[in-house]
């Protein structure tokens, strides 16, 4: 249904002709691409948004199986992720006003702070089990640090489709080693221990959100 649903709103496109690309502007559109992966303000908001697409897959990856090594239920690990979703959604919906009121900057440092608080907080299980406010503030930290990280690759218009472009390969990136990284480490000492690779690197991320402030 889902698929069926997808393909009919793919045909409702408005349909646009296509436009030849020239030779030039092929080379230029290589060169900024290039340019892209050498600048250090752009790799340093790549880092920024990896932190969240990591944290992200650990999530969806991890959370339910540690749960369920921790003793809860297959049902009630799979609410619980479902919860840290629906904070997700939630703060998506609201996350326009919060930008507005206190900046793009801000609003990427304490995602980034209240994400690792939500991981350090689903660590610490064995000591203070509340593992569901945890993910509250997981799913809360989570929601909207990497749109805003792409929103920072857009400052300058010339250069934002190469920006977005390298951003957009460092999701892929993620994708591929998040799961085999935190599986290795988890193997090794334990999956909580390895959700420790998320929260320093989200705390990475604060240390460094000041990129993220508009290109002047």
């Amino acid at each position: 249904t889902v698929g069926l649903a997808a393909a009919a709103a793919a045909a409702a496109l408005p349909r646009h002709p296509r436009e030849d690309v020239s030779a030039e502007t092929k080379r230029r559109n290589r060169e900024q691409y290039l340019r892209a992966w050498r600048e250090p303000r752009t790799l340093t908001i790549a880092l920024v948004g990896f932190s969240f697409i990591m944290a992200e897959w650990s999530a969806n990856t991890w959370v339910p199986i540690a749960l369920t090594d921790s003793g809860f239920s297959e049902a009630a690990a799979a609410s619980a992720l479902s919860l840290l979703w629906v904070m997700v959604t939630v703060m998506r919906l609201i996350g326009g006003v919060v930008v507005d009121t206190i900046g793009r900057w801000y609003t990427i440092l304490a995602s980034a702070l209240v994400t690792a608080a939500g991981i350090a907080l689903f660590m610490a299980v064995d000591y203070v089990s509340l593992p569901y406010l945890a993910l509250v503030l997981w799913g809360v930290g989570l929601a909207i640090g990497f749109p805003m990280s792409v929103s920072a690759m857009g400052d300058e218009p010339d250069m934002a489709p190469a920006r977005i472009n390298m951003i957009v390969t460092v999701v892929y990136i993620a994708s591929m080693t998040v799961g085999p990284a935190l599986g290795t480490v988890g193997q090794a000492l334990g999956i909580y221990v390895a959700f420790s690779i998320p929260l320093v690197v989200l705390l990475v991320a604060a240390a460094l959100s000041k990129a993220t402030k508009p290109a002047v």
